[in-house]
Parts: structure tokens; C-alpha cells; sequence
């Protein structure tokens, strides 16, 4: 049998999809935040678009700036925000705590200069949404999910992140990075309404999580026996001592894992596409001919092609873990599963000078669990704070980390299921159904929806049938979403636990589409905006300048079919972009006005 190789890296993490996670020490508080970032903007998110580096494509958002905080990003300005994650044919590279903005939002941004492009400071951490609540122009967080904060090693403790009313925000932010602000007092701008523990409602029901990052698909090593290897260079002075502590522990707690410490190796990354590990005829052909092939684990210390921002007085990104995740599968418990290979870390500089070492060996715990593409496991749940899968990183193994483990490496499970399965059962319909073999000590199943597979709020609740014997199960969801709709199925024991047995995904046709004719549109002209509908609907149609200001919006009716709406004459002289909400979707296209 072929072994596993597994490398870590200090500092980012990734998989065939390389799945990962990231862990940061945030900074003392926003406006520190302000200070240290290149780029701070409230900016609208316009459309995807592809870009290519190192043979990884990219899934760049175009942005349009609207309002400038610090940094040479002008008003009504266009800029391409690069993520973290990437792929090509073969596989991709999912890192956990990616900002995934979608088109149509606003969004508060800490940003970092990079080539022709810009990323977020620190992933998905500094990020805020735009949202009106009650008349208010509110920016609530997005919390950073699939991010491990780490204690501060000064012993100050970070500003939490909050709600904040943007227009006291902002101003108070501009003072900060030009460092006139005198104390810093968030307290001043948060709202009172919606306090920060709003944060928990984008947590997703149901503790374990196997899709790691931004990925919708499961996926696990077929053979957990890993070789893990560590880089000679800038290694820590005793660090395989240091491993062998790690993975006694995790072998102690993980019984169906089998992670081996194989000792030191030397690689050097030609950092191609900007990453020790995207390029995967240098990374994984080292792998191949140098370590055990697709079944070792690298670890890399101290970023050697600086994908991470160097440590600020110990604030910033300490680590990423993860592994490739190839589009050959397996099945599972019944479900299809992506095969994972090709394991790493990436430490970042100056990480053990910041961290005790029962931290630092925790952080590596919980990246190397990454690596075996668990993510977070929820911070609703009880006793999730006390877990090293939870996001507060980081703690020592615990019940709730060994029970999603067991679920992705072990069979033992209260439930056993033959088939689940989801289909369109005609056109407005969706048809969900599953099928058990053996239930015990099965309380119900819960059957939650998400429109992105992030989010999920639950759409029934089902009884279990009977005791010992398998049964079968359907729903009929009357109200699906007018595109990608994704179901996911949960198993709640008699006493409490629960089991994720996977999600299903099933695609309605798209709710409608724009365009504006003709374009640009001439001077003495009106010009029209093209909208071909699936269905019925009410939406608000926003016509924005360039600068950001709303120069025209009207509520409109939608009929199933194309349609044409006039857009008002009197539009000057200018760079626009119509956007279309409804209560389902966004969508926006551009023109110009001669």
C-alpha cells in the first residue's frame, strides 16, 4: 500500500482542493488595525472574474470603491480583490477563513497590497458587511469563521469585534490612520441594538464541519496512516520532540488516525503562483520522489514566499494548515467523498517567540487536524469554547474534536444510511429523501437549507421512525431558491449529540438576468434595462454612479419572461451600474451614458 505524505508549513495551509485553516493574534483594536493595513475602503462588490498566476486560476471580485478610509484607493475607483484560494483543472486550494464577498453587497475592507491585485488583511477577520437595519447604516462583521484567534502574547486583550454604525465608524477611523485619534473608544460607535453576539448567527447548526474553507464537497484521506515530515529549514531547536508529543496525543484521542512523526526533511519552494505549495510540480513532485508520494504531511516554518504579512508586535496570521482534495472520490457512509493527499502546514515568521509552548504545540494540533479536513467545529454548540477545533484557538483535544473525527475515520455511527439523496421533483419542487439500514438511540433528523452552503437554517424537523431497524425518509420542499439550493441533513441522538450525515445540492433555474441596451447609451437618449425573468417577483432596481451614490431607484414588478424597463432620461453624463434585488438575488450589469 502506498503511503501518505504529509507537509506543514508554518504559516498557510491548502488541498487538491487543499482544504486549510488560519490562525492570527488579532490586533489591540481597529484603529491599531487601521494603522498597520495598506488599504482600508468601504467598498461594493461589482462581479467575478478569473485570473491566472503559477498555473492557479483565481476567482478575483471586481470592487468599486465608495468610500476611502487610508490608502491610495480613490471614490468611484475599480480594484480586484484576490482570495487566498484557487484552482485549475485538476484540483484547488480551499483555505479556511477566505473572504468569499458576494456581488451586489458592500463591505468594509482591510486590505494588503498584492502584485496587480489586493487581499484582505487577514482573510475573512477584518471584514465587514454593510447592512440597514431600522433607517441605520450599520457594518456587522463577518466574524472571521474558519479563523483560530489566538491569545495576544502581551496579555492585552483584543477589542471584539461588534456592530458599529458606519457613518460614527468611519470618521473615527480616518483620525486613527492618521494617528490623531488620541484613545481609541469603540464603544462610542457600536450600536446598541445588535450587539456583537450576532456574530453567532452565522454559525451553521451542527458542530462538525468537513467542508474546509470555502469548499461545498466532503472530503478525507482514504489511508489516515500520515508520514509527517518537518522542514530543516529555520526549524525549531527540538522540534521533533515537540512532534512526537503532538501526535502521541493525537493518536491517543483519535483512534482511527495513525499520524507518524517521519522525521526532517529539506524542501525548497520555487514559490510559484506566490505559495510554498500551489505549484504542484515543485510541491507535490517533491512529495512524490522525495518523501512517501500523496500520503506525507509537510510542515514549513517561517513562510519562506511570504504568502503571509509578517507579525506586528505578534499580531497577525500565526498559521494556515490543510491538504489537496482531488476530484477522484470515494464513497463513504454511504456519500460520495473527495480524496484528500498531499498534507502541509505553513507557519509564519516569528511564531515561537510569540506563543508558550503548550500553545504552539496546540496550534500545530489544530492545524494538522486541518490537515485531515476537519474545520471549525461551531461555537453554539455546548462546550464547543473548550475545544481545539473551536475558533478561539487554542485548547487541548477535547470530547466534542473527537467526535467529529470519529464521524470522517470511524464507522461507528448511530445511524447508518443506505441513501440520501435530493432532486428537482418538478419544476418549483425539490425532493429530498434518505433511507436508513439500522437506527440507534435516533431521536429525530433535522433537514437544514442554504442558499451558498454556508449559512443553513433549518426547514424540518423529522421523528425517527423506529428503534434498530432502517426506515425510509422524504420531504418536499415547496419554496426552493431560484438557483443552487443546498440541503443538509443532521441526526440528533436521544441525548443530545449530533451527527452531520451530509449535504445534497439541487439547481432551479436562475430567478433572472439584466442587461442594459444599448451601451453605452446615447446622450439624447434614454436606454433600457433587459430583464429576463424565470417567475414572478418584486425587486428594487438602483441605478449607481461610479462614486457610489444611488442616482435613481424604483420598485419593480417582475413577470415571468423578458421585459424591458425604460431608465430615466435625465441621467447625466457618466459610469453607472444597474443593480437588481430581490428577495432572492442580486445582480447588477454596467454602462455608461454619452
Amino acid at each position: 500500500m502506498k503511503s501518505t505524505c504529509l507537509l506543514v508549513l508554518f504559516g498557510i495551509c491548502c488541498l487538491f482542493a487543499p482544504l486549510s485553516a488560519t490562525t492570527i493574534v488579532p490586533f489591540v483594536n481597529l484603529g491599531e488595525t487601521t494603522r498597520y493595513s495598506g488599504a482600508v475602503v468601504l467598498a461594493l462588490a461589482l462581479y467575478e472574474q478569473d485570473s491566472h498566476d503559477g498555473g492557479m486560476t483565481f476567482r478575483d471580485m471586481q470592487f468599486q470603491v465608495t468610500s476611502v478610509v487610508k490608502g491610495p484607493l480613490m471614490a468611484g475607483q475599480e480594484f480586484a480583490l484576490r482570495p487566498e484560494s484557487s484552482f485549475n483543472e485538476t484540483y484547488s486550494i480551499d483555505i479556511a477563513g477566505d473572504f468569499a464577498p458576494e456581488a451586489g453587497k458592500t463591505y468594509l475592507l482591510w486590505l494588503t497590497p498584492h502584485g496587480n491585485a489586493w487581499r484582505a488583511q487577514m482573510l475573512s477577520y477584518y471584514v465587514f458587511e454593510e447592512i440597514k437595519v431600522a433607517g441605520h447604516a450599520l457594518l456587522e462583521p463577518l466574524s472571521g469563521s474558519g479563523i483560530e484567534a489566538v491569545q495576544r502574547p502581551d496579555g492585552v486583550a483584543p477589542e471584539p469585534l461588534a456592530v458599529y454604525e458606519r457613518d460614527e465608524l468611519l470618521p473615527a477611523l480616518r483620525l486613527a490612520a492618521s494617528g490623531t485619534s488620541g484613545s481609541w473608544n469603540a464603544a462610542a460607535f457600536q450600536h446598541p441594538v445588535l450587539p456583537a453576539s450576532m456574530l453567532e448567527e452565522r454559525t451553521a447548526p451542527g458542530y462538525c464541519d468537513f467542508m474546509l474553507g470555502t469548499s461545498t464537497f466532503l472530503c478525507r484521506w482514504q489511508n489516515p496512516a500520515l508520514n509527517v515530515y518537518y522542514n530543516t529549514t529555520n526549524v525549531p531547536a527540538g522540534f521533533s520532540a515537540t512532534l512526537d508529543n503532538i501526535l502521541t496525543t493525537m493518536k491517543a484521542s483519535y483512534t482511527a488516525i495513525l499520524p507518524v512523526n517521519a522525521g526532517p526533511t529539506t524542501f525548497t519552494s520555487n514559490c510559484s503562483g506566490g505559495a510554498a505549495t500551489s505549484n504542484s510540480s515543485n510541491f507535490t513532485s517533491f512529495c512524490n520522489t522525495s518523501l512517501t508520494g500523496s500520503s506525507s504531511a509537510l510542515i514549513i516554518f517561517d513562510d519562506p514566499c511570504n504568502e503571509i504579512d509578517d507579525l506586528i508586535g505578534c499580531a497577525g496570521v500565526l498559521a494556515k494548515g490543510g491538504s489537496f482534495a482531488f476530484l477522484s472520490t470515494h464513497t463513504f457512509k454511504s456519500e460520495l467523498w473527495r480524496n484528500a493527499a498531499y498534507g502541509f502546514v505553513i507557519v509564519n515568521n516569528g511564531v515561537l517567540a510569540c506563543q508558550a509552548p503548550t500553545q504552539y504545540q496546540q496550534l500545530l494540533t489544530h492545524e494538522l487536524t486541518h490537515a485531515y479536513r476537519l474545520d471549525h467545529i461551531s461555537t453554539t454548540s455546548p462546550g464547543a469554547p473548550g475545544q481545539n477545533m473551536n475558533p478561539i484557538c487554542c485548547n487541548a483535544i477535547n470530547t466534542l474534536d473527537v467526535d467529529c473525527m470519529n464521524y470522517s475515520y470511524d464507522i461507528a455511527l448511530p445511524v447508518e444510511l443506505t441513501r440520501f439523496t435530493a432532486k428537482r421533483k418538478d419544476e418549483k419542487n425539490a425532493l429530498i429523501s434518505w433511507t436508513t439500514a439500522t437506527e440507534t438511540d435516533n431521536g429525530y433528523f433535522s433537514l437544514e437549507h442554504s442558499a451558498d452552503g454556508k449559512s443553513f437554517s433549518a426547514l424540518t424537523r423529522v421523528p425517527a421512525h423506529g428503534e434498530h431497524t432502517g426506515a425510509q425518509y422524504e420531504w418536499i420542499d415547496n419554496n426552493p431558491f431560484p438557483a443552487v439550493n443546498y440541503y443538509r441533513l443532521l441526526q440528533y441522538d436521544l441525548d443530545g449529540r449530533v451527527t452531520n450525515l451530509g449535504l445534497r445540492t439541487v439547481r432551479f433555474e436562475t430567478a433572472f438576468s439584466l442587461k442594459v441596451l444599448p451601451s453605452p447609451v446615447p446622450r439624447k437618449a434614454s436606454g433600457a434595462l433587459e430583464i429576463t425573468a424565470a417567475r414572478s417577483s418584486e425587486g428594487v432596481l438602483e441605478i449607481v454612479r461610479s462614486d457610489g451614490r444611488v442616482e435613481y431607484r424604483e420598485n419593480l414588478v417582475l413577470t415571468s419572461g423578458q421585459q424591458q424597463f425604460d431608465l430615466p432620461a435625465s441621467l447625466p453624463a457618466g459610469t453607472y451600474r444597474a443593480v437588481l434585488r430581490t428577495a432572492s438575488q442580486v445582480a447588477s450589469a454596467g454602462f455608461s451614458k454619452e
